[in-house]
């Protein structure tokens, strides 16, 4: 069973089902007409992002899609354009006329800060702990932890995200367990 707990050792909230953590934009690489192997067909686009959350050490997330040129939107490259929007850019709708990302993108969200979310998988390691994951979607930390949670939470209860491990998805990332007692308030005169 996963108990809600507070992790000492980071930026972030880690209960139930996973760990949500403010992270600091390294680096963006952008990557065109892309396939990795163990892509089905080639993608229009790709950017990994280094990012730190407060460790001795960077993380990268990898996100890719293609553009619905016909209806002129991002399409399932729509991810590429919440991280952006995430990171600060103003107008993410605003890429230039050949579909590639502006170069000054890549230096406006370098030091930007973002929530990042990682959560268990169904897969286990040789050693039978589960492999974590991180979730596809970032935003903006003025939306707080909760927010992403929600979106996550969201996507797994609609069968978007097939390999979330979990006992018990209702009460994964419930927060509220962490309040403090009341009897242990002070009463202040105001």
């Amino acid at each position: 069973m996963r108990l809600n707990s507070t992790s000492g050792k980071s930026n972030g909230t880690r209960s139930g089902g996973g760990f949500v953590k403010e992270a600091t934009v390294k680096a963006v690489e952008v990557q065109y007409d892309i396939q990795e192997d163990w892509m089905n067909r080639p993608c229009d686009i790709q950017i990994i992002v280094t990012y730190n959350s407060g460790q001795d050490w960077d993380n990268e997330l990898k996100l890719f899609g293609n553009f619905n040129r016909e209806k002129v939107n991002w399409g399932s490259a729509l991810k590429i354009k919440m991280f952006f929007e995430a990171a600060g850019i103003k107008d993410p709708d605003d890429i230039n006329n050949d579909w590639t990302i502006k170069e000054s993108w890549l230096e406006e969200v370098i030091n930007q800060k973002i929530l990042v979310l990682d959560y268990p998988t169904t897969r286990t390691k040789d050693n039978g702990k589960a492999y974590w994951d991180t979730f596809k979607e970032v935003c903006h930390v003025d939306k707080g932890m909760d927010h992403l949670k929600e979106k996550f939470l969201k996507q797994v209860s609609g069968g978007w995200i097939k390999d979330y491990s979990t006992n018990d998805p209702a009460t994964d990332f419930d927060f509220k367990s962490k309040k403090e007692d009341p009897s242990s308030y002070v009463e202040l005169d105001l």
